[in-house]
């Protein structure tokens, strides 16, 4: 029988990726696969990937020094390519539930 944590989180030192993957964290009914780095059942909290409007996850990093002629790189949207990227993270309050998946 498999016991799911009251809290869990990927940076624990004890963390296990095996049972981690066979957790269902869903936030106010929203299931948060893919997104949940963490939680915390008795503090009602998620620590997830924050998304924008069109669900993609939210990047953040330093824009690439310019090149010898002054320029930035941009990707094909003619936004700066960014270096020491990263995924913001963010720190959520709701009703937190925790089951395995089958």
């Amino acid at each position: 029988m498999v016991t799911i944590p009251r809290r869990l989180s990927t940076h624990d030192i004890d963390y296990d990726p095996s049972l981690g993957a066979r957790l269902v964290v869903m936030l106010d009914g929203v299931d948060q696969h893919g997104r949940a780095e963490a939680y915390d059942l008795d503090a009602g909290t998620v620590t997830r990937a924050k998304v924008d409007a069109d669900g993609r996850w939210a990047i953040a990093g330093t824009a690439c020094s310019p090149n010898e002629n002054g320029k930035v790189k941009q990707d094909a949207d003619g936004d700066p390519f960014l270096s020491d990227t990263f995924v913001v993270m963010e720190t959520v309050s709701g009703r937190v539930e925790v089951t395995l998946r089958d």
